[in-house]
C-alpha cells in the first residue's frame, strides 16, 4: 500500500520551510564573505538585521538577551563575546535556532491545539 499523499497545504508548508532555511543560510554565507573581504566587525550588523527580520519576533528577543549578556559579562568580568567568524556563526546559529523553533515547531503546535479545541 502506498503512503498517503501529502496535501497541498503540507507541500506549501514544506516549501516555506525550505525557502526560509535557504534564505537564512544565504544570509550567513553573504555575511561571512563580506567579513572575509573587509574584516570589518560591523558586517555582523547585516546578519543581525536580516536574521532578526526572518525570525521576528523571537529574533529580537534573542538579540536583546545576547546584548544584555554581553553587557553583564563585560561589566562584571571584562569579558567580550566573540567577534569575527566565531561571533558571526554563533549569532547566526542562536537566532536561526530561535526562528526555526518559533516558526516550525511552536506555531504549528499552537495551531494544532487551536484546531483541536472544541468550538463553543
Amino acid at each position: 500500500m502506498a503512503p498517503p499523499a501529502k496535501s497541498i497545504a503540507q507541500k506549501i508548508w514544506l516549501g516555506g520551510q525550505i525557502i526560509w532555511i535557504v534564505v537564512c543560510v544565504w544570509v550567513l554565507v553573504h555575511t561571512l564573505v563580506a567579513y572575509h573581504q573587509s574584516h570589518n566587525e560591523e558586517v555582523g550588523i547585516i546578519l543581525i538585521y536580516l536574521m532578526t527580520t526572518l525570525s521576528f519576533p523571537s529574533g529580537w528577543l534573542i538579540v536583546f538577551m545576547l546584548s544584555g549578556l554581553g553587557f553583564v559579562l563585560y561589566k562584571l568580568f571584562g569579558f567580550y563575546l566573540p567577534g569575527g567568524y566565531p561571533g558571526i556563526i554563533l549569532d547566526w546559529l542562536i537566532i536561526f535556532a530561535a526562528g526555526y523553533f518559533q516558526w516550525f515547531i511552536l506555531i504549528p503546535f499552537i495551531a494544532k491545539k487551536q484546531r483541536a479545541k472544541p468550538q463553543g
